[in-house]
């Protein structure tokens, strides 16, 4: 079941990674019922390829979402383990892609806005660094 289990952490970060336009790892994941997922070391990339997001556990629960449908419907969001890391090394946040893909701006991938309906969201033990290359401040 592990290799089950890896191949599809595998094809999900793939997915994940298109949509999001940028690299993901999964380390593994186990869904509970139909519409609950857990996901098991989360790694979200920024385009230098320097890790943007770390997720120890991810949860989430999706209401009924079909590919056609504008607006992916999250129920519950669990993150536990979170490390994120904004930095600049000129006047680009290393997270702008992201910021474009949700607004819609030229950069997204499928360009038109990526849009998330979310009712709860839990956050344990998070750490958040911002890192300013450019100006020195830390």
């Amino acid at each position: 079941m592990p290799a089950v289990q890896q191949l599809a952490g595998n094809i999900i970060a793939q997915r994940l990674g298109k949509v999001l336009d940028t690299r993901v790892e999964v380390d593994g994941f186990q869904i509970n019922i139909l519409n609950r997922l857990s996901l098991r070391g989360v790694r979200v990339f920024d385009k230098g390829n320097d890790t943007l997001l770390s997720v120890g556990r991810l949860k989430l629960a999706l209401t009924d979402w079909f590919p056609w449908q504008d607006t992916i419907r999250l129920y519950y969001l669990s993150l536990e383990d979170t490390h994120l890391k904004i930095q600049r090394f000129d006047s680009t946040w290393n997270n702008a892609f992201l910021d474009a893909l949700f607004r819609g701006g030229s950069d997204s991938a499928a360009g038109k806005p990526l849009k998330l309906s979310l009712q709860i969201i839990k956050v344990s033990n998070l750490s958040f660094q911002r890192l300013d290359y450019w100006r020195g401040i830390f």
